[in-house]
């Protein structure tokens, strides 16, 4: 007689079917053995949680919570840790909350730094995420796309985020990258190509950019969050990863 499979068990094998992936995928993607995923999905080993808040992050919102649940994470904790952040500076009673603020520059603003930091009249709002989200939060700065040259994967008015610790050419060849190019600022994949370094545009109508022509990489694009332009305040933006940043305006 076969015992049921746990719950749990069923859910991971939902998951793995509704990203299409074979258990030999998501054990790459998790960083497991390949066996790891069949043994979950028998019931024979559960998963640990911090196996469980990846599968959450990989299936995303709302079917997240049926995972992070299992490693002990309820959505009210989630709201009681980015609850009113101070988006004026990045304050210890952000730190002691697990935030980082960050500002979305204006369309002005073609990379200047004062004292490491955007300069304030270039500063169009701030946005409280995770610290987690950037391993150099002081230096990292959120860009609005003025384009569709990323699309499908980003479009026009998404916000990302850009590492500008990380902006040696060597480190983020074929990474996605924002770039100072004619005294505009862009977002592209930076490619080696003939005759020095490229910003390739995921859209064939966009023409590629030759780096060693008036361009500078900025910084390495770490995530992004769709948003809609929307009249009034607006106080949340979802981001891509399920997770719930709170912005200022």
């Amino acid at each position: 007689m076969r015992l049921a499979r746990p719950e749990w068990a069923l859910e991971i094998e939902r998951l793995r079917g509704k990203l299409n992936l074979s258990q030999a995928a998501l054990a790459k993607l998790l960083n497991v053995s390949a066996m790891a995923p069949s043994r979950w999905e028998r019931g024979i080993n559960e998963p640990t949680g911090e196996i469980y808040i990846q599968l959450g992050k990989l299936i995303g919102a709302p079917q997240c919570w049926t995972f992070w649940r299992r490693a002990g994470l309820e959505r009210q904790d989630v709201a009681k840790v980015l609850a009113q952040p101070n988006l004026e500076n990045q304050s210890d009673e952000n730190s002691d909350l697990g935030l980082s603020v960050l500002s979305i520059v204006k369309s002005s603003w073609t990379g200047e730094l004062e004292g490491g930091v955007v300069p304030h009249q270039h500063v169009a709002e701030r946005l409280a995420v995770p610290r987690e989200w950037s391993a150099h939060p002081e230096q990292t700065v959120c860009i609005r796309l003025e384009d569709d040259a990323m699309a499908p994967e980003l479009r026009k008015d998404y916000v990302v985020a850009i590492d500008l610790a990380v902006n040696k050419t060597k480190d983020v060849l074929q990474e996605m990258v924002a770039a100072k190019w004619q005294n505009r600022i862009v977002v592209r994949r930076l490619e080696a190509g003939a005759e020095g370094a490229v910003l390739v545009a995921v859209d064939s109508t966009f023409p590629a950019l030759p780096l060693s022509r008036a361009g500078v990489v900025l910084g390495k694009a770490l995530w992004w969050i769709a948003v809609r332009q929307e009249k009034g305040p607006v106080k949340l933006r979802k981001a891509v990863s399920g997770s719930v940043p709170i912005s200022s305006r």
